[in-house]
């Protein structure tokens, strides 16, 4: 099956969620489930001994928007009430979101910061080409 990679808010909507700021907004409720999706920038993504983690939220990260900021606070707090959100990579502007391409996450807080963790992996050295943290990071998906 072929996926195709599209613009953030466009991968939302075929996810069933539509966001509040189609420019700004990283994350969305579904509306048919109420479920908490969330996406994620893939530079951002952690992959190690214990599975992958990315920080969605911290006071001193640095927004476009501080609408968008608040949004995503309040979304972090609704996935741990939850238990569980769906989280989405986001390759950078000229590579887009793939929808299908989507992982089920726990989001937890440590010392103020939301985190979204899932799945396990094999650790990688930083000499690893990008097609094993591709590979690695696709296992991950799976195993979620």
């Amino acid at each position: 099956m072929i996926h195709q990679r599209m613009p953030r808010a466009t991968a939302f909507e075929a996810r069933g969620v539509i966001l509040k700021d189609r420019a700004h907004s990283w994350s969305g409720v579904r509306a048919h489930d109420g479920s908490v999706v969330l996406a994620m920038r893939s530079v951002d993504i952690n992959v190690g001994d214990h599975g992958c983690s990315c920080l969605l939220w911290a006071p001193a990260l640095e927004w476009d928007d501080g609408s968008s900021k608040r949004e995503r606070l309040e979304h972090c707090e609704l996935a741990m009430l939850h238990g569980t959100a769906e989280g989405l990579f986001d390759y950078g502007e000229s590579a887009g979101v793939d929808p299908a391409e989507s992982v089920s996450l726990r989001v937890i807080r440590i010392c103020g910061e939301y985190w979204a963790k899932w799945g396990t992996a094999a650790r990688l050295s930083a000499a690893a080409p990008a097609r094993f943290f591709a590979e690695k990071l696709q296992d991950a998906r799976l195993a979620a």
